[in-house]
């Protein structure tokens, strides 16, 4: 059983709880060399996602070397807790899983701390990470994730190892999903971490890399990560910026019976397909608008679909 020690600038924390296990017997997968936008759609439609997420931020790449802890901050927003978040990483360990450690990752609620210090007559700035929840791929090809914390007292969970035994002189498609203080991790599409409860704080996001030789390096490329709105888990609620039309079936041809206005919201019961091609949600009055005039949060995509609404 194995013993991280995790060092970032000063941060040093012993996890001596290790959990390896089998991946979920869940074998979704999802479309990992996909576009960001068919990704996100497919996890919407699936309903492990929201819908109504929004971009915070996308990198296209960024990259570490060498025999040392690194990390970079690529956004700076202390208060994200529910986000979706990946990259494609490429990663290129030189040192056997039974000699030394390395891994490359991602991290989010990130919790950064500045200190300044006088040295040789010089303020020096050194900016660290206090907490934060990593997931990455290390040198054995295993997943993982783990939180950690400044604070000897918190209630962390313990470190999770999925023995997954991933080819690394491939690309690994890394994507965690935050939501409701429950984590997921997919690498190249499969579902390897499910239900990993979080305790910590929101927070921003990282890039991680540990090297244990100088020849090690890992890249990121493709990072991006979206926030996701708060709503229970079988909530639909539609909005609009401006008046639209509420129609009384699913597409232009039916006749207009009321408007919808910026001051409203009203849940959405159903769904359809217009002859368009455009998703209609059937509001709880009956009345029907289109997906690209409105807003729409919560567990949308996995509401029932409605046929044959009446031409009317």
């Amino acid at each position: 059983m194995w013993r991280w020690i995790i060092s970032f600038v000063l941060i040093v924390t012993s996890m001596s709880i290790v959990i390896a296990q089998e991946p979920p017997a869940d074998d979704s997968i999802i479309a990992y060399d996909s576009t960001v936008d068919a990704i996100i759609e497919e996890l919407e439609t699936s309903g492990r996602l929201p819908s109504g997420t929004t971009p915070l931020l996308a990198q296209a790449q960024l990259s570490y070397s060498g025999e040392r802890p690194q990390f970079s901050n690529f956004t700076t927003e202390n208060s994200v807790s529910d986000f979706v978040m990946g990259a494609t990483l490429t990663f290129d360990p030189q040192q056997a899983s039974d000699d030394a450690l390395e891994y490359c990752g991602l991290a989010g609620r990130t919790q950064r701390i500045e200190e300044n210090t006088l040295e040789d007559g010089s303020n020096v700035t050194t900016i660290r990470l206090a907490a934060y929840l990593a997931i990455g791929v290390d040198n054995a090809g295993n997943i993982f994730a783990f939180e950690t914390d400044d604070d000897p007292d918190a209630d962390l969970s313990p470190l999770e190892i999925i023995e997954a035994d991933l080819a690394l002189d491939e690309p690994v498609y890394l994507l965690a999903i935050s939501l409701n203080d429950m984590l997921s991790v997919y690498a190249n599409g499969d579902l390897l971490i499910s239900d990993y409860p979080l305790t910590g704080a929101g927070g921003a996001f990282s890039f991680l890399y540990l090297g244990s030789d100088a020849d090690s390096s890992c890249t990121a490329e493709t990072l991006f990560v979206y926030t996701l709105p708060e709503i229970a888990s079988d909530e639909c609620i539609i909005s609009s910026e401006r008046v639209v039309n509420r129609r009384a079936g699913a597409g232009t041809n039916f006749g207009v019976v009321g408007q919808f206005t910026g001051a409203e919201t009203l849940p959405a019961v159903g769904q359809q397909i217009g002859t368009e091609g455009f998703t209609w949600w059937l509001l709880d009055d009956d009345s029907w608008v289109r997906e690209d005039v409105v807003t729409a949060l919560g567990y949308c995509r996995t509401l029932p679909v409605i046929e044959n609404a009446p031409n009317t």
